[in-house]
């Protein structure tokens, strides 16, 4: 007999505890759950059907040189290719980039850690892209 897939909130819980990290809480809202790792990156969890599913802030849109850096993203898009699968969108607002990738339903807590590490590297990556393309687009006199 299978084993039942665990729920997003059970994979939190013993994930945070492989972590030594208090819980997130579940909330009544989109998104279903809200946890921050670190000051700087704070996941977005929530499950439809029998797929969950990850996001996070990567950074502002650049104001210069827009059109560049959009291309960049798709081109990363492409069949995952600079983003190992992830998702490179907007914001509902369009006000922020963000990284967003649907985690194996059967995933167990061992291969739901490595699946967060690998996206928090690429939501790491990509705030460093960014900030290149904002330094760039400045030009060297700010």
């Amino acid at each position: 007999m299978e084993a039942k897939p665990k729920k997003i909130q059970e994979l939190l819980e013993e994930l945070a505890v492989l972590l030594e990290m208090p819980p997130p809480a579940a909330t009544n809202k989109d998104p279903l759950l809200s946890w921050s790792i670190t000051p700087s990156h704070e996941l977005q969890f929530s499950t439809s059907g029998t797929e969950h599913s990850v996001s996070c802030n990567i950074g502002a849109l650049p104001e210069r040189n827009r059109e560049d850096f959009f291309l960049l993203l798709m081109r990363a898009n492409f069949l995952g290719q600079g983003t190992n699968g992830h998702v490179i969108g907007m914001d509902k607002e369009e006000k922020f980039l963000t990284l967003s990738s649907k985690i194996p339903y059967d995933v167990n807590v061992k291969g739901f850690k490595e699946y967060i590490e690998d996206f928090v590297n690429f939501v790491d990556y990509w705030r460093g892209e960014l900030t290149r393309h904002v330094t760039q687009a400045r030009g060297p006199f700010g």
